[in-house]
């Protein structure tokens, strides 16, 4: 259950740079993305100061500035190996109406956007959003995305959000793909079923 008093004991420790000891805590994979890590707290879970005396290794005090991003060409997602995490640049396309709920492994509800593509000047490539990170995004407008993972599905590779992953919109103008290029991106060409149910002509 979310803890809001601990949650802004975090913010207090964060925002004072001051050195926290944070007890009774479980680490779980990432529910969006297996490849990280996450620290739980729970009701049990205890945050205290710590001194100064107690921190065992280097630390800056000080905020270091944030090294410039790399972002990657949208062509060269596909030669890059899977897992592999990326920053691009480049206009969204999406279909807001295909919004769905997927039922993660610990049985919570996450929403998901893989209706969605992202273009730049070399190409363009799909993009599934996860969360909050959906009603971020617009139809039609340019961002950068960081810390996106990427994923292969029927020989194709593509792009997939992460925790970490930012979206920051953009000045700078990217054409969007052709309708009939994002449609055949999502095409169905057979569909499979076990069986097909008709209902007799009244």
């Amino acid at each position: 259950m979310y803890d809001d008093s601990k949650h802004k004991l975090v913010e207090n420790f964060q925002e004072s740079k001051k050195p926290a000891h944070i007890i009774n805590i479980k680490e779980k994979p990432s529910i969006f993305d297996t490849e990280e890590q996450h620290l739980i707290l729970g009701k049990r879970s205890r945050i205290e100061p710590a001194v100064l005396g107690d921190v065992p290794f280097e630390y800056d005090t000080t905020t270091s500035q944030q090294p410039q991003t790399s972002f990657t060409a949208i062509t060269e997602i596909q030669i890059l190996p899977q897992n592999h995490l990326a920053s691009v640049r480049g206009i969204i396309t999406l279909d807001a109406d295909s919004v769905r709920e997927v039922i993660m492994k610990d049985g919570f509800l996450v929403p998901m956007l893989n209706c969605c593509t992202i273009t730049d000047s070399t190409g363009t490539t799909r993009l599934t959003l996860w969360g909050d990170l959906i009603q971020q995004a617009s139809n039609h407008k340019s961002y950068s995305v960081t810390q996106i993972r990427i994923k292969t599905y029927d020989n194709a590779k593509y792009l997939t959000t992460t925790p970490s992953t930012t979206l920051t919109p953009l000045e700078e103008h990217f054409n969007p793909p052709s309708d009939q290029l994002f449609q055949s991106l999502f095409d169905i060409d057979v569909i499979f079923v076990d069986r097909v149910t008709l209902a007799e002509a009244l």
